[in-house]
């Protein structure tokens, strides 16, 4: 079979079986012209099955398709409409030609705003889209970024041919018209955690004013995250006089399992009746989910009271040690400092 080979400045979208990444190259080996009067080209499109959540989202993955420029029977693109202004003979035939054509397809996205969607689709149930009846040309991929209950996810735009050829990969110099089946496009997102807060609020009902000593709550906040992570926090409130304090426990991966349990009930103070020990939430996204305790004075005498053993990271293998006596006191302290533990009488 004779193979022509298609002038310098062209350009065609190489994209991998289950697609990893999609950029137009240049210079690609055909053995026929574009047949550039078709109107029957059609794109599949799947989602990774380990972004179950996004399968799943509710009224599925939007995506529009642009058609950014026309073809020529050799592979050339010239601008259409909104577009017509971008220019594709620039862009190098060597290493650098994926960034160039990065920077195409952001360019398009800057454009779009002025343009019509040439089809729209959303995935199934199944993760799935396609799209069917497109004429050959360019066309700018947009997909919608999307929140589920514990992640966002954000898509990037690129820019495919149609039709494509796929013969440094396959060695087969056949256009492909149809990208379907195992030439769909994968809609491989970028995972980002959403993240929620935990308050834990304290009354403490009455106070044994003879002790004349501060009364300290200890709690164990053990955290396993959506993808099993687990990690544990101590938390520590000190009282001086009966009422109520609260501490705020930030940017906690959303979905998190959280078991909070209130250690140590302070030196001659219970639990009352109606507060459980062990509490269990699970965090939600962009939001505050609250666990309350209330203590009264069991009758003992007993002094004493507590202090939370604070490590910040000075440098490798050294930390240090600040001991705190409430733990609304870590609002100050640094962001890359340890989890808080050690807290007893003193």
């Amino acid at each position: 079979m004779r193979k022509k080979i298609i002038k310098k400045g062209s350009a065609l979208l190489l994209v991998l079986l289950f697609v990893l990444s999609a950029f137009p190259l240049l210079n690609v080996k055909a053995a026929s012209p574009i047949d550039t009067q078709r109107t029957d080209c059609s794109m599949d499109f799947f989602i990774s099955g380990e972004f179950e959540d996004l399968i799943k989202v509710p009224g599925g993955v939007s995506i529009d398709l642009y058609r950014v420029a026309k073809i020529d029977e050799s592979g050339n693109y010239q601008g259409l409409g909104a577009f017509s202004g971008m220019k594709f003979e620039s862009i190098k035939q060597d290493g650098d030609s994926a960034a160039a054509w990065e920077a195409k397809a952001e360019e398009a996205v800057l454009l779009r705003d002025g343009a019509d969607v040439a089809k729209g689709t959303a995935t199934d149930e199944n993760g799935e889209a396609s799209v069917r009846d497109l004429p050959t040309g360019l066309y700018l991929v947009w997909t919608d970024p999307v929140d589920t209950d514990y992640y966002s996810y954000q898509f990037k735009p690129y820019l495919i041919s149609l039709p494509n050829n796929y013969y440094y990969t396959t060695q087969n110099d056949d256009w492909q018209y149809n990208l379907i089946g195992d030439l769909a496009l994968n809609l491989k997102p970028e995972q980002q955690m959403r993240y929620g807060n935990l308050l834990i609020q304290k009354n403490m009902i009455n106070h044994h004013i003879t002790m004349g000593r501060k009364a300290t709550f200890v709690f164990r906040i053990d955290i396993v995250t959506p993808k099993n992570k687990s990690y544990c926090k101590i938390r520590a409130l000190t009282f001086d006089e009966a009422g109520e304090k609260e501490h705020l426990i930030e940017q906690i991966p959303a979905g998190s399992a959280v078991t909070v349990t209130e250690a140590y009930s302070g030196s001659g103070y219970k639990l009352t009746a109606d507060s459980l020990k062990v509490q269990q939430v699970v965090i939600p996204a962009e939001d505050t989910v609250s666990v309350a305790y209330a203590n009264e004075h069991d009758g003992r005498i007993v002094g004493g009271y507590g202090v939370v053993n604070h490590f910040e990271f000075a440098e490798k293998d050294v930390y240090l040690w600040t001991p705190l006596a409430d733990s609304n006191e870590l609002k100050d302290a640094a962001v890359n400092s340890s989890d808080e533990g050690g807290v007893g009488d003193e």
